[in-house]
């Protein structure tokens, strides 16, 4: 059977509406990655690709919501991208010295075992 693996990108990035140019303002860092499962479904019909999620961060970095942003053609690829999301933690986004919510952008690569 195919290896079952799922790669997901180093860390979030800031969104594109961040204003991380700002002096004082830090973005969301991501201190745990969770792993998406590469569903059965999506296995067995030898489906891959990738997604791109807009995670919203509350001030305390906590997952708020968890949109597409760039499907990957496959509805269970994309669920499996977003219940992973739905399960990182992140160290909040500071401005001036003070937590603020912030979105971040979050890819996952789907890819069968070769």
């Amino acid at each position: 059977p195919p290896k079952k693996t799922s790669r997901p990108a180093t860390g979030g990035m800031p969104a594109s509406g961040d204003r991380g140019g700002d002096a004082g303002f830090t973005p969301a860092v991501c201190t745990y990655r969770a792993n998406p499962d590469f569903p059965a479904t999506a296995r067995r019909e030898r489906r891959e690709g990738g997604v791109v999620l807009l995670v919203s961060l509350d001030a305390r970095g906590r997952v708020m919501n968890v949109s597409i942003v760039t499907g990957s053609g496959h509805a269970s690829l994309d669920a499996a991208a977003q219940s992973a999301a739905r399960r990182c933690r992140f160290r909040p986004a500071m401005r001036g010295g003070v937590p603020v919510s912030t979105e971040v952008r979050v890819p996952y690569t789907f890819r069968l075992g070769r």
